[in-house]
């Protein structure tokens, strides 16, 4: 495989995990810093084996917790910072240079980066 190729594999992969209004906005060329939403993936394995209810919170707060230092590091090494937490949800707002989301996009247990936006309730 060329290195043109595998170059242009790594962004592809590196852009699906960016929301579409984040593409979108990040095609405007936008002012840097940016703020923006980072939702983890679930990770079942911490989970599997465990009965109590709250066992399982513990171990999604200390899981929560690995994964927020790897990317505190990554933002550390960019110019950014974490702005707000929800372990709850596994969301982490960040205010990172334009440059240093493709860094952050790298981070294996990140599910996708969006821009902040207002939840709304699902009404049925």
């Amino acid at each position: 495989m060329s290195v043109g190729i595998c170059r242009n594999f790594i962004l592809q992969m590196i852009k699906s995990i960016f929301s579409e209004p984040l593409q979108r906005y990040l095609e405007k060329r936008p002012p840097s810093p940016i703020e923006v939403i980072v939702e983890l993936k679930n990770d079942p394995n911490h989970l599997a084996s465990l009965i109590s209810r709250q066992a399982k919170i513990t171990n999604i707060k200390i899981s929560f917790s690995e994964q927020l230092e790897s990317i505190n590091n990554v933002l550390k090494n960019t110019g950014g910072i974490i702005l707000d937490t929800a372990w709850i949800n596994k969301t982490i707002k960040v205010r990172i240079p334009v440059n240093g989301l493709n860094e952050l996009a790298n981070i294996q247990s990140i599910k996708i980066i969006d821009l902040p936006h207002q939840i709304r309730r699902d009404v049925k």
